[in-house]
């Protein structure tokens, strides 16, 4: 499957995923759960998010879509606390290269 957007935002490179990813963790660690989040996570999955509603990466969820149609959806919170483990279970050095992290801080 191919990635087309995380949230409503098309995906341009693995710079920008791992933008998107740590927007998302950074602004749910800031500000917690909220009932006008959570609605805003909810419009994006019924509808095609606008910029403004996608772009806001303090969303509980992340939400994956992929150009067949499919989706999946994981709670950015899991994703964060998981992070460790899997990359200790898979033998990953790091979450990104340091390639990926100095284009990412460019954006």
């Amino acid at each position: 499957r191919i990635l087309h957007n995380i949230n409503g935002e098309d995906v341009k490179n693995m710079a920008h995923l791992y933008s998107i990813y740590t927007n998302a963790c950074q602004s749910l660690s800031e500000n917690g759960r909220t009932e006008d989040k959570e609605e805003k996570c909810q419009e994006g999955t019924e509808n095609k998010a606008t910029e403004a509603d996608s772009s806001d990466a303090s969303c509980e969820f992340l939400i994956f879509k992929f150009r067949d149609k499919s989706q999946i959806v994981l709670e950015t919170a899991d994703c964060m606390k998981s992070e460790e483990e899997i990359l200790e279970q898979h033998g990953i050095p790091s979450i990104v290269s340091a390639g990926i992290v100095g284009k990412a801080e460019k954006r």
